[in-house]
């Protein structure tokens, strides 16, 4: 099993576990049209306490099995939850990310941060030689974000535009 404690920081933003206090914040983001549009969340569904705590349960059982890590964008001054992003291994030493930031919190630099700090758990605490990104190409906000922290893109994947980082190794 992959070791994901001591999550990083960089004084700015940290990455976090989520937790049940969170439910509220996760209600709104299933609300937000433009996360609801990314996500791929369909039009009748309506968001509850009850899925958003089956959501946390999940994503607990998922990174204990060691397949999948969703993690809290937090203030680190404050604890207040800014977004969010998860790993999903998508081969022996590749993972898919998936980031988003809530309303309040875009424009700010907040998925820069998010997106350097989960290539660096990938990098350095997973082990993993590879990040890969699926964005849309009407995005242009995730697109920047990607260019960035050094994503090169790489065609399509899905639809979607396919960006790739890969681990080098100093020395």
């Amino acid at each position: 099993m992959r070791d994901v404690s001591h999550l990083p920081s960089e004084g700015v933003i940290r990455l976090d576990d989520f937790r049940s206090s969170d439910v509220p914040t996760l209600i709104l983001a299933d609300q937000d049209s433009e996360h609801r549009r990314r996500f791929d969340v369909p039009d009748d569904f309506e968001p509850s306490v009850q899925h958003a705590e089956r959501t946390l349960a999940t994503w607990l059982c998922d990174k204990a099995k060691g397949v999948r890590w969703a993690l809290a964008v937090r203030d680190c001054a404050t604890g207040d939850l800014l977004g969010g992003c998860e790993l999903r291994l998508s081969g022996v030493h590749s993972v898919q990310l998936s980031y988003w930031t809530y309303p309040a919190h875009r424009s700010k630099g907040v998925g820069t941060r998010a997106v350097a700090l989960a290539c660096r758990l990938a990098f350095e605490k997973l082990k993993l030689e590879q990040v890969e990104l699926a964005i849309d190409s009407d995005n242009p906000p995730s697109r920047r974000i990607a260019l960035r922290n050094g994503f090169s893109e790489c065609g399509l994947y899905e639809g979607r535009m396919r960006y790739v980082i890969e681990r080098c190794d100093a020395g």
